[in-house]
């Protein structure tokens, strides 16, 4: 009797550590983006450029663990994907000059066991019955999440807009791919790019 109590004792802590809850974890030293971008890119391009992460922050969360990256920006907003932040950085454009990014190298490191919480999808309510506030649902997109892959694919973008006379350009570098069969989350603590003039 007394061994069968034994083992049922051995299998209860096995399952309370079995569903011990994660902890908030920290890479490396977390800290605003450093970019370097000539003063005026646009007069200078084509020029080669680059971005530092020193470090983020894992919090785990109901719905998975969720990033927490200093200067943040959304980096993907489709509902399901996984909740992947980005940087960005604005200058100056020239009008008569159209620019492109195109990436050219990162330094990176793989951290495994994540498990990235999806991009929630929020409802407001009816037009006549609005919530008090917006209801979060949590669901996971099959393309992303079952895809032995490394997602997003694009680390870098930009974008450009005119605000009456002057041109303004963003460019945007997403440090952070997911591999959910592997469960790891590759962080990019360097990226660097050019920025180069658009011939159509």
């Amino acid at each position: 009797m007394a061994r069968w109590a034994g083992a049922g004792l051995m299998l209860g802590v096995a399952l309370v550590c079995a569903q011990e809850p994660k902890l908030a974890r920290t890479i490396g030293a977390p800290a605003p983006a450093q970019w370097e971008i000539p003063d005026d890119p646009a007069a200078e391009a084509p020029v080669e450029c680059r971005v530092r992460i020193s470090g983020f922050e894992l919090h785990p969360a109901e719905h998975g663990e969720v990033i927490a990256l200093p200067g943040q920006v959304p980096g993907w907003s489709q509902a399901g994907a996984p909740d992947l932040p980005a940087v960005a950085s604005g200058f100056r454009g020239h009008p008569q000059v159209r620019l492109a990014v195109r990436f050219l190298r990162s330094e990176f490191e793989d951290v495994p066991d994540v498990d990235v919480a999806p991009v929630p999808s929020a409802r407001a309510g009816e037009f006549d019955q609005p919530y008090e506030k917006p209801v979060l649902t949590y669901s996971r997109s099959p393309n992303a999440y079952a895809a032995d892959a490394w997602w997003p694919e694009t680390l870098v973008s930009l974008q450009e807009a005119m605000g009456g006379t002057q041109k303004h350009v963003r460019v945007e570098c997403r440090p952070f791919q997911y591999n959910a069969a592997r469960k790891t989350l590759r962080f990019h603590r360097q990226i660097e790019f050019a920025l180069e003039v658009k011939r159509d």
